[in-house]
């Protein structure tokens, strides 16, 4: 009858067109069929028997066909007609994505090498997150940081509950390590005395110091390598230039003894691999590019005025990155050795002095992260002291003392089992070991999990 009247009544293509125009929306509006929620995409039609449609889906572009798939969330817009010139009014569809909660599951490695951290990560999603793991471990984020261990994760999210875990085991194969040593362990080998702390007779201090002298073009040290390096390694007549010098040639002892192919009397490997990437003086390099720059920086300082705060400032951070390395710290993996002793912190974080009553050096407090009992080696230098070495918590509060007492020249070991004073266990976290000898104050980061 429309099309009758239209045609017979005013004969006026345009006039059709407006009514045909005017009564599209009204079908428009519940035009789109489909499911208003998947997990899947799904097919949204618009109505049959049209000669053209135009879909506008959320994620852009367009599409021409009577059906089409919506893969993403959001507003479905389509217009039809009997041609693309008469299109009508656009319906709209929205579509939900919903899949409903999914099965528990922890993302994340199942295993690290030693010394490494695996980050966990729950379900996304807006849950609430109650992590336990070993040694009363628990946390309320959705990822977690931790070592070896089994976890156990409850995610909440109104009515649903989702419990799952994830074991996380200590890799066995395939893990690269550095193994330095301090210079304070090389300043032992130099001495050559009993009491278990030389490593290396003097023919191998011979072998690894002629490495050192012909890797190095700043040392010129020629048949008299051994004697010249322990003259580096002195802790006589301290100053930046000399600490700047010690902490190198401590650097590269601990690269040609893995050249060599030595092992220390007692089996323990002492390696850098030149490889390993590092960060120096805010710069990005590795172990092994450092030869050249650290060379040619030597080079240049050599002959400027010590007491200059620009000369000074570029041996403090010399000073840093050799002692950084010496002491395994921010190289990635590093050996468990219990016997490096960590050399004490050049001249630009504290000041040391011939003059002292002794030098106290403290290694690497292993295994760290501990969750039992760990312990730590440390050396008296010089004529020996009273020693005072004790465990403090992140406000500076004393937990417990370890060492009190007079110590002559040597090599000693401590012990903490992650108790207080009281013989109650402390509380994850991060914890401190001071030592003291003289004014000489060294300090060791500890983390209880």
């Amino acid at each position: 009858m429309l099309r009758r009247s239209c045609s017979s009544f005013l004969g006026s293509i345009a006039l059709c067109a407006a009514l045909a125009a005017f009564a599209a929306p009204a079908l428009a509006q519940t035009c789109i069929t489909g499911p208003e929620s998947s997990c899947k995409p799904a097919e949204l039609c618009a109505p049959e028997g049209y000669a053209a449609y135009y879909w506008a889906p959320p994620e852009g572009g367009v599409q021409t066909t009577r059906c089409i798939t919506a893969s993403v969330e959001g507003l479905y817009s389509v217009r039809f007609g009997s041609s693309p010139e008469t299109l009508g009014e656009p319906c709209f569809f929205k579509f939900h994505i919903d899949c409903g909660p999914g099965p528990c599951e922890i993302k994340g490695p199942k295993e690290v090498c030693p010394g490494q951290k695996a980050q966990l990560c729950g379900p996304e999603g807006e849950y609430t997150y109650a992590w336990s793991g070993p040694n009363d471990f628990t946390a309320t984020t959705r990822c977690i940081t931790v070592g070896p261990g089994v976890y156990h994760l409850i995610a909440t999210l109104g009515e649903t509950k989702l419990e799952c875990d994830h074991t996380v085991t200590t890799k066995t194969e395939g893990c690269t390590f550095n193994c330095p040593r301090t210079v304070g362990f090389w300043g032992q080998q130099c001495a050559q005395k009993g009491g278990g702390s030389t490593k290396f007779s003097v023919a191998q201090m011979n072998q690894i110091t002629a490495c050192v002298d012909n890797k190095s073009s700043f040392f010129s040290w020629g048949s008299s390598s051994f004697t010249k390096f322990c003259q580096a390694i002195s802790t006589n007549d301290m100053n930046q230039r000399v600490q700047a010098k010690r902490q190198y040639a401590g650097f590269l002892a601990n690269l040609c003894t893995d050249e060599a192919n030595l092992i220390t009397n007692n089996g323990e490997e002492i390696l850098l691999d030149p490889s390993t990437p590092v960060t120096c003086g805010g710069s990005s390099t590795t172990i092994g590019a450092l030869i050249a720059a650290t060379d040619a920086k030597l080079a240049q300082l050599e002959g400027m005025n010590i007491n200059l705060q620009s000369v000074k400032d570029q041996y403090a951070a010399i000073i840093t990155c050799m002692d950084d390395i010496n002491n395994g710290r921010n190289i990635g993996p590093v050996c468990g050795q219990t016997q490096i002793l960590a050399g004490a912190a050049g001249a630009s974080r504290e000041e040391m002095s011939a003059s002292s009553p002794g030098l106290l050096e403290m290694a690497r407090p292993f295994p760290n992260p501990t969750t039992g009992l760990m312990h730590m080696d440390f050396l008296v230098q010089g004529s020996g002291s009273m020693v005072k070495i004790a465990v403090y918590d992140l406000s500076g509060r004393k937990v417990r003392d370890l060492v009190s007492g007079l110590h002559s020249a040597g090599t000693y070991r401590t012990e903490w089992n992650t108790r207080d004073a009281s013989g109650a266990r402390v509380r994850s976290g991060v914890y401190f070991i001071r030592g003291t000898i003289g004014s000489q104050v060294s300090t060791r980061q500890v983390i209880v999990n």
